[in-house]
């Protein structure tokens, strides 16, 4: 994903390409099955560590509380006896209900806009590059965390980094959109100067003749 959003396309898809050569390798797929295993059967692998199965009973508590939800950081407490569903986005479904739900993914949904409306078009600076490149990758990896993983929804030390790019995307974008208007006016003034500056010389022509 860095690679990619690097814009470095050819060595993501040649290291891309290494790694499917390897892991197909007849020699090397036994050591790579365990590994990627951890000592886990196959049933348990495939259902993410037995998550699929908890998540289908926490499915089942949200449709008893589906509007207001269960009670903040409390319902899978009360009754499943556990500290997370192992899900940000079902957590505070089950807890917050739908309404919940909903303001929970307003500034996400936010998050998401501002980091594509201030994607690298154009003639950019370096710096500004650099930039973006940090904030959306920073944030991709926090959003694959949360879709089986407790994050933001809670006093998470994700839930520092997930405000931070909050505050920074927003900035991020206020600047880029200051910027820009700055340029196209600087150009324009520039091109209405050399406007002027060919009329004066017409001008001058013509009280020559």
């Amino acid at each position: 994903m860095i690679l990619i959003y690097g814009k470095h396309i050819r060595l993501a898809i040649s290291l891309f390409v290494i790694g499917g050569i390897v892991a197909v390798a007849s020699s090397a797929g036994d050591f790579i099955s365990e590994f990627i295993l951890r000592g886990q059967d196959e049933k348990g692998f495939t259902s993410m560590s037995g998550r699929t199965y908890f998540w289908s009973a926490v499915l089942d508590a949200v449709s008893h509380a589906p509007v207001l939800g269960q009670g903040f950081y409390a319902g899978q407490r009360v009754l499943f006896g556990s500290s997370t569903v192992d899900s940000t986005y079902l957590e505070v479904l089950l807890n917050l209900g739908v309404v919940g739900f909903l303001v929970f993914l307003s500034p996400l949904v936010l998050t998401i806009k501002n980091i594509y409306k201030s994607r690298p078009v154009g003639k950019i600076s370096k710096t500004d590059q650099f930039l973006w490149l940090q904030i959306a990758v920073f944030f991709t990896i926090i959003f694959i965390r949360s879709l089986s993983g407790p994050t933001f929804q809670v006093l998470h030390h994700n839930l520092i980094f997930y405000g931070l790019i909050l505050i920074v995307s927003h900035r991020f974008l206020k600047i880029r959109k200051r910027g820009e208007p700055e340029e196209s006016n600087n150009k324009k003034s520039i091109k209405d100067n050399d406007d002027d500056g060919i009329l004066r010389r017409k001008g001058s022509n013509k009280i020559i003749r």
